[in-house]
């Protein structure tokens, strides 16, 4: 994921794209969606609006990402009100942002297909392997059901070997006395 987001450095709307899908974990066409009036970046958020089911939510955003946006948004000729413009004037269309993703990836030499959904599926991962409770990255995806969010997720090696540490007796290897 590290290697992405250095790679997508050259251009700062792709840059800013990868980084708004992974540092938000919001679907492609909520990402597309997004318009530049959605956004507070004094607050690192940013409304998702008619989000799957018709619904609004409010995503959270590292800081970082709120100062990229603010640095691509100065430096950005476009006036459109859309966060990602397109080059019809609308925005950015799915096709083209999974082709940034898909381009991106090629170039630090990632094999396997990373798509907009890979970045949503690594970020909901990386909060789980965080200590970030199920229940919190089911309203930050906008999931309905807590079953739909267990299947974004997935139990990493480093998460069960973590499970020792945070064992009530301090090891489940330890023996009694």
């Amino acid at each position: 994921m590290e290697a992405l987001l250095e790679a997508s450095g050259g251009d700062d709307r792709d840059h800013c794209l990868i980084e708004f899908l992974y540092g938000t974990g919001v679907r492609l066409s909520e990402a597309v969606n997004t318009g530049i009036a959605d956004l507070d970046l004094s607050r690192n958020v940013s409304m998702v609006r008619d989000g799957k089911g018709g619904k609004d939510r409010m995503v959270v955003m590292p800081e970082h990402l709120s100062r990229d946006i603010a640095r691509y948004l100065d430096s950005r000729p476009e006036q459109s009100p859309y966060l990602f413009p397109g080059s019809n004037g609308g925005h950015l269309s799915n096709r083209a942002a999974e082709d940034i993703v898909s381009r991106v990836a090629r170039s630090v030499g990632i094999k396997k297909r990373v798509t907009p959904h890979t970045l949503r599926h690594t970020f909901a991962t990386h909060l789980l392997e965080a200590g970030v409770d199920i229940r919190t990255i089911q309203v930050l995806l906008g999931h309905e059901s807590l079953e739909t969010t267990q299947i974004y997720t997935h139990v990493s090696r480093q998460m069960l070997l973590r499970v020792n540490e945070r064992h009530p007796r301090g090891s489940l290897g330890r023996t009694m006395d």
